[in-house]
């Protein structure tokens, strides 16, 4: 619903990008409204369908070398920036690794959201 006072491209709620930002806040706020309690995700047995996959990328990839050579080379990459004084990107390196020391944990925690 547009009105001439308020101009071209804006409406009540104000401009077309303001209001599809109002729609996806309202929208995040109803899913989030809407969920269900999330359980935790159980480490699968050995034989069943999700166990190979699971051991693949945590016991091997999260917990092993990979990814502990991955963590500390976005601690290096995270000094390098800070050293050139790129601030955001130093942080992201932090953040990306400090998420990739506790990815295991995460996993468990955010798995019944996932499964």
């Amino acid at each position: 619903m547009q009105f001439a006072a308020l101009g071209k491209g804006k409406n009540i709620l104000g401009t077309d990008h303001q209001h599809r930002t109002y729609l996806m806040f309202a929208l995040v706020i109803l899913a989030v409204l809407m969920t269900q309690n999330a359980m935790a995700f159980s480490v699968p047995t050995s034989g069943s369908l999700g166990y190979d996959v699971y051991d693949l990328v945590v016991n091997q990839f999260l917990k092993g070398a990979v990814g502990f050579v991955v963590a500390i080379g976005l601690i290096v990459a995270a000094v390098f920036a800070l050293v050139r004084m790129m601030i955001p990107a130093a942080v992201l390196c932090f953040i990306a690794a400090t998420l990739l020391f506790s990815a295991p944990a995460l996993v468990q925690s955010f798995g019944g959201l996932i499964v």
